[in-house]
């Protein structure tokens, strides 16, 4: 009769042992997909944050080409008259 409830006693301490276990895999899995958002969260605002720089440069590239014409221009007429 010993046997049987030590023997039942290893099988329940068993089954918590594995219960805990899938507990603490899923918590883990839990933290490891809120790591994921926040980290690809991250790398799209880098990215937009890229894009908006390299919008706000080409508008300046274009507006500072366009301003080098406009003086080139004008030494061109000065050279005229």
């Amino acid at each position: 009769m010993e046997v049987r409830v030590c023997g039942w006693r290893v099988e329940k301490e068993e089954e918590k042992k594995e219960r805990e276990e899938r507990v603490e895999k899923q918590r883990n899995r839990e933290e490891l997909e809120k790591l994921i958002e926040e980290v690809e969260g991250w790398i799209k605002g880098k990215i937009e944050e890229c894009r908006e720089r390299r919008k706000w440069k080409g508008k300046n590239k274009k507006w500072w080409n366009e301003e080098i014409e406009e003086e080139h221009g004008r030494g061109k007429d000065r050279l005229k008259e």
